[in-house]
């Protein structure tokens, strides 16, 4: 039964249009809203709409309940995306703007928007006729899913190498057994998201799982082809912390701009790439119900369901194979050893060290090396109170990246607002707005980055930890890129310093700003 909207099509076609306006306005660096502002029409959404929390690998998500509330939730999501870009434009420099992947946006919306009128071409009606409350019910159910005749998709199968998403690639592996050879005709892409930000531990694992993996699927010729994506340098984290200056992504998702650009972006591009090939692809994900549901689960209870959903992006349907499991049926999965490698051990003792207690039942969530989107790394902390104390400089440096934001020393002037050209109002209009760092704060972020990419590496080789093609916190090429945009800005230079041309310079476009 179709769910009631929950908004009259006028406010919501109305929300679009000011959407799209809003995303213009961004482009040609002339804000017409104040990020409140922006934010007051998506609150609106977010009080309303019906989704389910899931969790994968210790993170969480919000999934629409119909297609209805998956395209609100898209939209939601869009918004939230560049509510920050509102604050931005008022001190960025204008080639920060222009790389930013507008057009995907605008398709993400259109698409949203057509799940919200209910759109023309329908899901496959495929029912899930297993008990997907059963790891037997699962692997029966991806067996059907991968021979079902009513879509050649490829699929893509997101991996993370956490306990979620793992347990799924064991599952598919197990399914494929049970599949004749000659019936693997379905490609599945197995992708890595690498956000150049991963804490050591957990890119060892990422490492060793994926070359031990590349290689088994190599010597049993298995429909798999092997993708690692990565942020582009003008989309990594200290290359916009520290290069460009922007402020740190604190206040949750609402300025959580480091997301679109680790991960969002680098996976859109694969997907278009895909979809130039194919007319859809499945996203094969590891997301799972907040609430497990009990092993008891009838088949009745998911008879007449369609196995697939809609995504929040064009042509990309979902699969979620594991969304019923709890999360000791994931762990006994994926106990007894990998298909492609004997690498659970370091995988448990891992989440047993950033686990709140002394079981890997729940587990931690593993997060960038540095992340400020939650108030306290709770991971992070109990990582270095169990055996990985050489950690603490993380956190040390995330302090003090917080400190210099609080430090108007290390700030830029009062922001101009490009539309007048005269200083910008804060929001409450009792305290001076402040801009970005300023170079002096950027130089002294970078020199202390060095400093404690020095001290974890010294820390690691003292406790014997090696992680598979060593480790840098910060890359030469993101140091390079970093400077080459000083320069950009600033005609900042040193001794031996080369600029690169990180953005075509248009003088008529510079701003005295920094």
């Amino acid at each position: 039964m179709e769910q009631e909207a929950l908004f009259p099509t006028e406010w919501v076609e109305k929300l679009i249009k000011e959407t799209r306006r809003g995303l213009l306005s961004l482009q040609a660096m002339d804000p017409i809203f104040t990020s409140d502002e922006w934010y007051k029409q998506t609150r609106v959404i977010k009080e309303k709409v019906s989704g389910t929390q899931m969790v994968c690998d210790g993170a969480y998500s919000l999934r629409g309940n119909t297609d209805y509330d998956t395209g609100l939730i898209g939209i939601m999501e869009i918004r939230d995306e560049v509510q920050y870009m509102f604050e931005l434009v008022l001190w960025c420099e204008p080639g920060d703007i222009a790389h930013y992947n507008w057009s995907y946006l605008n398709e993400r919306l259109e698409y949203c928007w057509q799940l919200v009128q209910g759109v023309k071409e329908k899901l496959p009606p495929v029912s899930t006729v297993h008990n997907l409350g059963k790891v037997e019910g699962v692997i029966r159910d991806i067996v059907d899913t991968y021979l079902d005749p009513s879509t050649d998709a490829p699929w893509k199968l997101g991996i993370s190498w956490g306990k979620d998403s793992t347990s799924v690639l064991q599952l598919v592996l197990e399914a494929l057994e049970r599949i004749p050879r000659e019936k693997w005709t379905r490609p599945i892409n197995l992708v890595t998201s690498d956000t150049c930000l991963e804490l050591p531990p957990m890119l060892k694992i990422i490492r060793k799982n994926s070359s031990d993996f590349g290689k088994y699927s190599q010597d049993h010729n298995l429909p798999f082809e092997v993708h690692v994506v990565k942020p582009s340098l003008e989309e990594r984290f200290w290359t916009n912390l520290i290069g460009k200056g922007y402020t740190p992504p604190l206040g949750g998702p609402v300025k959580r701009w480091c997301t679109p650009r680790l991960k969002i972006q680098p996976q859109s591009r694969l997907d278009k790439d895909l979809l130039s090939q194919y007319k859809n692809i499945v996203a094969v994900l590891g997301t799972r119900y907040d609430e497990s549901v009990s092993r008891e689960i009838s088949m009745k209870k998911w008879e007449g369901k369609s196995r697939y959903g809609y995504t929040v992006t064009p042509n990309v349907l979902s699969y979620t194979p594991i969304a019923h499991l709890n999360t000791n049926q994931v762990w006994d999965v994926i106990k007894h050893g990998f298909w492609w490698g004997n690498n659970y051990k370091m995988l448990a003792d891992l989440y047993r060290a950033s686990s709140f207690d002394e079981t890997i039942t729940e587990g931690g969530r593993m997060g960038c090396a540095v992340c400020f989107v939650v108030k306290r790394d709770k991971s992070l902390t109990n990582l270095i109170s169990n055996g990985y104390e050489w950690l603490q400089p993380l956190i040390d440096y995330r302090e003090l990246v917080l400190e210099v934001v609080q430090n108007r020393f290390y700030r830029e002037p009062i922001p101009i607002d490009r539309r007048t050209g005269l200083p910008t109002k804060s929001r409450n209009h009792k305290v001076k707005a402040v801009g970005g760092i300023n170079q002096k704060g950027r130089e002294y972020l970078l020199g202390k980055l060095l400093e404690t990419q020095a001290e974890i590496q010294n820390g690691m080789a003292a406790a014997g930890f090696e992680v598979e093609g060593g480790y840098e916190l910060i890359s030469a090429e993101e140091i390079q890129w970093i400077k080459s945009w000083w320069n950009h800005l600033s005609g900042y230079t040193e001794d031996g310093f080369t600029s690169d041309q990180v953005v075509e310079k248009v003088p008529d476009l510079q701003l005295a700003l920094f």
